[in-house]
């Protein structure tokens, strides 16, 4: 995850030491999702609050599992993970009432508004306008967002912490484009849409009906797994080994949903 926040603009003027150097921090991108509420009511408003502190509360905590890892650079970590961010849209003119479908038809709109047309050796292409800064997003990376929409707030309400995830450039397979997912399990989205950035639908597999969705819950990155061995351990905590296909190993650990 270092290489997406840490990509340094060719013909940056840089102190020496790299990335190690305080001085040159101002370099590090922010990386996260950004999220949508699209139901608005006086009573649903504090379980909005109670549904950004759980995401940003939980996505840190994740990061936890990786502090005993002998591979892991343990100062990359606690940037990578203070580095997390939620870009919050909550506009009532604009999202309120919008579904699944209303919110990505909006995303898209709003993507095709940060682009402008190039033209070079008489072919025209589209060129993204968004600043440097801001392109770790997962939005602009994997075309994936966050939702928060009636269900969601009202499952708050009754204590099941999930949030929607959402495929931008969903096609009409692989599911339905969106799946529900717990809210401890932002980090473990992100892992896995880094490594199959080119297929990322493909974590929102889903072979029943779409009203289905709404009593299923995304399972992590189980179909790319080849092994999975659980050990359970004191108050709820659950680490997770899985081997991936890809060779790689990571472990996860899944916090019991915030109270």
């Amino acid at each position: 995850m270092i290489s997406q926040v840490w990509l340094i603009r060719r013909g940056t003027k840089l102190e020496p030491g790299g990335r190690q150097n305080p001085d040159n921090f101002h370099h590090y991108r922010k990386w996260g999702f950004t999220i949508y509420r699209t139901y608005y009511s006086k009573e649903s408003d504090k379980h909005w609050e109670v549904l950004l502190y759980s995401l940003r509360y939980q996505t840190k905590l994740a990061f936890g599992t990786f502090e005993d890892e002998e591979e892991t650079d343990q100062d990359d970590r606690r940037r990578v993970q203070e580095l997390f961010y939620l870009n919050v849209w909550e506009n009532p003119s604009q999202l309120d009432g919008l579904d699944v479908r209303g919110i990505r038809d909006f995303c898209n709109d709003e993507k095709l508004k940060e682009n402008e047309v190039v033209e070079k050796a008489n072919f025209k292409y589209r060129v993204s306008t968004r600043p440097h800064e801001d392109r770790a997003m997962a939005d602009y990376l994997f075309n994936f967002v966050l939702l928060a929409d009636e269900a969601v707030l009202k499952d708050i309400e009754n204590g099941e912490f999930v949030v929607k995830a959402i495929s931008l450039s969903w096609d009409g397979n692989s599911g339905w484009g969106w799946m529900r997912i717990p809210t401890g399990y932002l980090l473990e989205l992100w892992i896995f849409l880094m490594w199959n950035k080119h297929r990322a639908e493909s974590c929102l597999r889903f072979h029943g009906a779409e009203a289905d969705l709404a009593q299923s819950i995304w399972s992590g990155d189980m179909g790319l797994l080849d092994r999975e061995d659980v050990r359970k351990f004191a108050k709820g905590v659950i680490i997770v080994t899985k081997r991936m296909r890809c060779g790689k190993e990571c472990r996860r650990t899944n916090q019991k949903d915030f109270r």
